[in-house]
């Protein structure tokens, strides 16, 4: 059960992903023409206007440069003005998955 519920919410990360590259606006319409990709861009603004910008940023650094070196999703961060450590990338994105799956499961 735990297994596929790890799928599933990889799966929508991955819609989202290919929906919503993390260069766009948080300010763009919610409008890809995929509803599962919208509700989880609205989960995760939802996420950065609670105060949790951190995780945001982290997760869509992760979605839309996961198959990217360690090293260069860290530095990419870094230029878009957070800088952290290796640790804190993977506690981040943890939590902002967590929070998704929470939101998306009525959770949240």
């Amino acid at each position: 059960m735990a297994a596929t519920a790890a799928l599933d919410i990889k799966l929508r990360l991955q819609r989202w992903a290919s929906a919503y590259p993390d260069d766009i606006a948080d300010g763009a319409p919610l409008a890809s023409g995929d509803l599962e990709a919208d509700r989880v861009e609205a989960v995760v603004r939802r996420m950065k206007r609670l105060g949790r910008w951190k995780e945001a940023r982290v997760l869509r650094v992760e979605a839309g440069h996961g198959a990217r070196p360690e090293q260069e999703r860290l530095r990419r961060l870094s230029r878009l003005g957070l800088a952290i450590s290796r640790a804190s990338y993977y506690a981040y994105l943890n939590s902002a998955i967590a929070f998704v799956e929470g939101a998306l499961s009525g959770g949240s």
